[in-house]
C-alpha cells in the first residue's frame, strides 16, 4: 500500500477500493500489443476529485472519467492504465501547481480513450503549467470536443499545451481527434510560447484535422523521426499546421534554429518573419512547405535563411502554394546581407502574390517569387541591401517575376556569369530576373 501513501485522506478509501477492484493485466494490450497490457472489461471511477490539490498516484487499472478534473498538484498515472471518458465534457486540465505524468511502458502503456470510439467524444488533455509534465508510452484518442468550461477559448484539440507550459512526449500516439472549422483544432496544439521535448516513436495520425499545430518559433521542436500522418494512417488535413491563435502580429523567429524535414509538409497559414542579427534558420534537406495566401517568408534585421537541399530523390526542399496556381502566395522577401542566405536544390512554385500584408507598399505592385533588398526609400537614402547565393533551383509558375532585385541587392551564382544560368525558370508571368537596381 505504500504507493497510496500520497493519496488524500478524502479519497484514500476509494483509491484502495479501485486498486483492489481494477481488472488485472491479462494480455491483449488495447493499444495493439498482444503480448502484455490491460484488457478492460469493467471500469471504476477515476480516483481524482474535480479539484485535485494533493499529490496522487493512480494505480494500474481501468477507470471512468465522468467530468472535468482540474489537476493542481502532482498526479502520476502508473503503467497499464486505461482512463475512459464517459461524457463529452470530460477532460483533464493541468493548472496552478499541477503536474501530470503518465508513465507507461512499451508493453504496459497508458491509454486515454472514450466510451464512444469516435472523434470528439471528450475534450482531451489541457496542459497549462511550466512543470515536468510527461506522457510516456501513452495513447490519447477520440478527443477534441469543445466545451467552454474546459477550453475557455476557441480550441478543439486532443492535447493542448498552453502558453508558457511544458510537456515531454516519449512514445506517444495522439489519434482520431475531432476538428472544428470555427476553432483551432489539431491532435496536438502548441500555443504561442509553449515548449516541448520529443523522444521515442511519437505518432500523430488519423485525426480529423492536422496532426500537429505549432507557431513558427516552435518548428524546431518537432522530431523528424515522428509520424505526422504517413499513409495509411493519414490525418484529414495531412500537414503540420504553422499558424498562431492570436489576432496580433505572429511571433517572430529570433533564434538560430534548424527546421527538420517531416513525413508531411508544413502548411504556412500566416507570414513567417525571421529576424535579428546573428539569427540563422537552416532548413533540412527534404523539407516541404505549402503556403496560403499572404503567408510568405520574410528575412530581415540581419537574419539569414539557408535552404540547401540535396540532389538525391526526396532531398530537394520545396516551397509551393496550397492552391497550385501562379500568385497563390507572396514568396520570399530577403532584405539582409547575411552570408548564410543561400538557396540550393529548391523548388519555389506558385509564388508572386501581390500582398499588401506581406509587402506593405501602398501604390506599388510587387509580384515576385523572391524579392531581394528594399529600394522603396532608396531615393532619400533609405533602402536595404541584400545578398543571396542562388543556384540549382527551380522557380515555377510565378505570378510576376522570378526574382526582383532592388537597391544594392547581390546575387551570387557560383560558376555562372548570369543569374538564370544553373537555375530553371518555368511559367514566369513577367521576367525571370527583374533588376530595378
Amino acid at each position: 500500500m505504500s504507493r497510496l501513501s500520497l493519496v488524500p485522506l478524502a479519497v484514500a478509501a476509494l483509491a484502495v477500493l479501485v486498486a483492489c477492484s481494477a481488472p488485472p493485466a491479462t494480455g491483449g494490450d488495447p493499444n495493439g500489443d498482444p503480448d502484455d497490457g490491460l484488457v478492460c472489461t469493467a471500469y471504476v471511477p477515476l480516483p481524482l476529485p474535480q479539484f485535485t490539490t494533493e499529490p496522487t498516484t493512480v494505480p494500474s487499472g481501468c477507470y471512468d472519467l465522468a467530468g472535468l478534473v482540474r489537476v493542481q498538484a502532482a498526479v502520476t498515472i502508473e503503467a497499464n492504465t486505461e482512463i475512459r471518458a464517459t461524457d463529452a465534457a470530460a477532460g483533464i486540465r493541468v493548472e496552478g501547481d499541477g503536474v501530470l505524468q503518465a508513465l507507461g511502458t512499451s508493453a504496459r502503456p497508458v491509454r486515454f480513450t472514450a466510451a464512444t470510439a469516435t472523434p470528439g467524444s471528450w475534450t482531451g488533455l489541457r496542459i497549462g503549467t511550466d512543470a515536468d509534465n510527461v506522457l510516456r508510452n501513452t495513447t490519447v484518442e477520440f478527443g477534441g470536443n469543445w466545451t467552454n468550461a474546459f477550453h475557455l477559448g476557441p480550441y478543439a484539440t486532443g492535447v493542448r499545451v498552453e502558453t508558457g507550459a511544458r510537456i515531454e512526449l516519449d512514445g506517444v500516439t495522439i489519434r482520431q481527434s475531432a476538428t472544428d472549422p470555427d476553432r483551432f483544432s489539431a491532435g496536438l496544439f502548441l500555443q504561442r510560447g509553449a515548449t516541448m521535448t520529443m523522444s521515442g516513436a511519437n505518432r500523430f495520425v488519423e485525426n480529423d484535422g492536422p496532426g500537429v499545430h505549432v507557431t513558427a518559433p516552435q518548428i524546431h521542436l518537432l522530431d523528424p523521426d515522428a509520424d505526422y500522418g504517413a499513409a495509411p494512417d493519414a490525418n484529414g488535413i495531412n500537414v503540420v499546421l504553422v499558424n498562431d491563435d492570436a489576432t496580433s502580429a505572429p511571433p517572430v523567429v529570433a533564434d538560430t534554429r534548424t527546421w527538420p524535414a517531416l513525413n508531411v509538409p508544413y502548411r504556412l497559414e500566416r507570414a513567417v518573419t525571421i529576424e535579428g542579427a546573428g539569427t540563422v534558420v537552416t532548413i533540412a534537406p527534404g523539407a516541404r512547405f505549402e503556403a496560403m495566401a499572404d503567408a510568405g517568408i520574410r528575412v530581415t534585421e540581419g537574419a539569414g535563411l539557408r535552404a540547401v537541399g540535396g540532389e538525391a530523390a526526396g532531398e530537394r526542399i520545396e516551397f509551393i502554394g496550397v492552391v497550385a496556381t501562379a500568385g497563390a502566395w507572396p514568396g520570399f522577401f530577403i532584405n539582409t546581407a547575411n552570408e548564410a542566405n543561400e538557396f540550393r536544390h529548391t523548388l519555389i512554385a506558385h509564388a508572386g502574390q501581390d500582398s499588401l500584408s506581406f509587402h506593405p507598399v501602398p501604390g506599388r505592385t510587387i509580384e515576385t517569387a523572391i524579392r531581394l533588398g528594399d529600394g522603396i526609400n532608396e531615393g532619400i537614402g533609405g533602402g536595404q541591401a541584400a545578398a543571396l547565393t542562388f543556384f540549382d533551383n527551380e522557380v515555377r509558375a510565378s505570378g510576376g517575376s522570378g526574382i526582383l532585385l532592388e537597391h544594392s541587392a547581390t546575387v551570387v551564382t557560383p560558376s555562372a556569369p548570369e543569374l538564370p544560368v544553373q537555375n530553371l525558370f518555368v511559367s514566369i508571368a513577367t521576367d525571370a530576373v527583374d533588376d530595378i537596381r
